[in-house]
């Protein structure tokens, strides 16, 4: 079906994500609040609240650089001093950013690079279906979409990625926290990129996803934890009455032992 249907297929994707001509609010609102909960797994809470607090300036001044083409570039001046004594600019960074692969995000690995041949492949066959210019125009502000998704993803990439060189951190530690975070959706392996990202629905979100959960799960277990308390509070503040019509006694005792009960039928 993919091969039959790529254009479709890749529109899919791109309409319950960015959107078609119109965006998606939904998407974008997922994706921030998906990127804080993704770096405080990486990182303790205290920790993910200072790095996207601590250096607004430059970071805004990065991603504007990242953005597009890259022409709106403001803070030309501006710097921050490491704790190792290294010295940089908005330019340098943005620079050392890209050059790390940090500007990337879900839709952009997944639809862009396809969605531009099959359109092309597309307009060949069928020559008379529409103007260049609307082609064009039509063409550009879906890639505005991507970019402002993408926009979203640099935003936590970004602030790990300056506040690990404002650490003193080398370039490539800081940006390898970030891609851990933050996701690099491109570092799948072929049969990852040809067969599994193309039958499977989200499958780059998810497959990076799992390499963090179970990282921080061996590691730091009690991220995990505490993001099962919360949403288990959640569910009690707003099914106060039933909690177990969203919530399964396993998950109520907070990631204890007694997830054994999950497994072997008590009432049998």
């Amino acid at each position: 079906l993919i091969r039959m249907f790529p254009v479709t297929m890749h529109n899919i994707k791109r309409g319950i994500t960015t959107g078609i001509y119109l965006p998606n609010p939904a998407y974008y609102t997922a994706n921030f609040m998906g990127g804080a909960l993704q770096l405080m797994t990486a990182v303790d809470p205290i920790k993910a609240t200072s790095m996207v607090i601590k250096n607004p300036r430059m970071t805004l001044a990065v991603m504007s650089r990242m953005f597009g083409q890259g022409t709106f570039r403001p803070s030309a001046k501006h710097i921050i001093v490491a704790k190792n004594g290294m010295l940089y600019n908005a330019d340098q960074i943005a620079d050392m950013a890209m050059s790390y692969r940090l500007n990337s995000s879900f839709i952009q690995a997944e639809t862009q690079r396809s969605m531009a041949e099959d359109i092309k492949q597309y307009l060949r066959k069928n020559p008379t279906f529409t103007s260049n210019k609307v082609t064009d125009f039509s063409r550009a502000w879906n890639d505005k979409l991507t970019e402002a998704a993408t926009a979203v993803d640099n935003f936590y990439r970004v602030s790990i990625f300056i506040d690990g060189l404002n650490d003193g951190l080398a370039p490539s530690q800081a940006s390898s926290l970030a891609k851990k975070a933050a996701f690099d959706y491109g570092a799948l392996t072929d049969f990852e990129k040809r067969i599994m990202r193309n039958g499977i629905m989200f499958y780059s979100y998810m497959r990076k996803n799992m390499d963090l959960f179970y990282d921080t799960l061996l590691t730091n277990p009690s991220r995990i934890s505490n993001q099962l308390r919360v949403t288990n509070g959640l569910h009690r503040v707003n099914l106060e009455e039933d909690p177990q019509a969203v919530t399964p006694e396993y998950l109520q005792q907070r990631f204890s032992p007694l997830a054994r009960k999950a497994i072997f039928n008590k009432h049998a």
